[in-house]
């Protein structure tokens, strides 16, 4: 009813943290995203950290994590295309190229990482991260939001809402006219590697493999809710 101003430091942000999404570690932490949410915890002491806009943090609302272990980073995107370097001293870098772009889908969905390179797939395409250099080097526009990307071999593949896509490393990935679709009989919001083949989640809740040269599918599950791989293993659920 009546304005109040409120000193620096009285502000508190009270955040969920009950709906684990990933867990990834980095820094002898175990990082988890939960309800947009970000803690650690020390594998050390068994202390636990949140993370937040008011201690660490430059945004709310996280969508997708991933370590850069060749340069000892967490990448950190927030769903209104904001993304956060963190580093172990709890040093922070950031990198708002997709936020304050003119792009109007910048939702991010996935942070995969190779080397040096982070491929950030959002809704307006797909953006490449130098993590050395703090910086997104290369972006690829897609007409429809992109879930997901692999770098197989020497190839480039996508699961858009138009359907999979790919390209050689070495074409010109701005021009739309060099990506291939290979599939487009449903819409796949996940793809991984496993064993030398690139596997693919379907929304109808099937796990494929994918041939990338034809687009034949082997399906290797249905219905399952996640999956995710960790070296030579797979992890459906």
């Amino acid at each position: 009813i009546q304005a109040q101003q409120i000193a620096p430091g009285e502000w508190l942000l009270h955040l969920a943290y009950h709906n684990a999404t990933k867990s990834v570690r980095a820094f002898s932490r175990i990082f988890v995203l939960s309800d947009g949410s970000l803690y650690s915890y020390n594998e050390n002491d068994n202390s636990i950290q949140t993370y937040d806009k008011i201690n660490v943090l430059n945004d709310n609302d996280i969508a997708d994590i991933e370590y850069c272990s060749s340069e000892k980073a967490l990448i950190i995107g927030y769903t209104n295309g904001n993304i956060d370097l963190l580093y172990s001293n709890d040093d922070i870098y950031n990198i708002p190229d997709i936020l304050i772009s003119s792009t109007i889908n910048k939702k991010i969905n996935e942070i995969k990482v190779y080397g040096k390179m982070a491929y950030i797939s959002f809704d307006g395409g797909i953006a490449v991260i130098n993590v050395t250099k703090k910086e997104i080097t290369d972006t690829y526009a897609f007409t429809d939001m992109v879930s997901s990307t692999l770098v197989y071999h020497n190839r480039i593949i996508c699961s858009s809402a138009d359907g999979v896509f790919t390209a050689d490393l070495t074409d010109n990935l701005k021009d739309p006219s060099e990506w291939k679709c290979i599939e487009k009989r449903g819409i796949f919001p996940q793809l991984l590697e496993h064993n030398d083949s690139v596997v693919i989640k379907a929304n109808d809740k099937g796990l494929f493999y994918i041939d990338i040269d034809n687009g034949t599918l082997k399906r290797l599950y249905s219905d399952i809710e996640s999956v995710n791989t960790s070296n030579s293993s797979m992890f459906v659920y």
